[in-house]
């Protein structure tokens, strides 16, 4: 897999996050959880990007991925948990109690690879992710 798809996913993660902003800016300024779920979900996808550009100041390329992948799963398991927290939970208890166990779940593993990453990757190998263009690999 090439290193590059890190920049798509991070520049997905950043269209989709802020477009959600502007369609519905006034309700997301008014509500702390869903602002902070999206602040931290920008920052993972600008994260994401950089690493996958290849433009880091410092540090490599996995470690910032990693980061951005810390952040997402943090942003993900704060989707549900913080509504909850702060009693604007659209579900009903049973409901809302299934999707906050899945969504932490989700965001827990997203975060454990974060972490790897950022170790350097003793758990995922990381010398799989080869450098240069996306679409390198097609020529003819």
């Amino acid at each position: 897999m090439k290193r590059r798809w890190f920049l798509v996913l991070g520049l997905g993660m950043i269209v989709a996050n802020l477009g959600f902003l502007f369609a519905f800016r006034a309700t997301i300024l008014e509500n702390p959880a869903t602002a902070a779920t999206n602040t931290v979900l920008v920052f993972g996808g600008v994260l994401m990007a950089i690493g996958g550009a290849g433009a880091q100041p410092r540090g490599t390329w996995y470690q910032f991925v990693g980061t951005g992948d810390v952040l997402i799963g943090i942003g993900m398991s704060s989707s549900y948990l913080l509504p909850m927290v702060y009693g604007m939970s659209p579900y009903g208890s049973t409901e809302g109690i299934l999707l906050a166990i899945c969504a932490v779940a989700g965001g827990g593993s997203l975060a454990f690879m974060g972490f790897d990453w950022i170790r350097g990757g003793r758990h995922f190998d990381l010398s799989t992710y080869e450098r240069g263009p996306i679409l390198d690999s097609i020529r003819t």
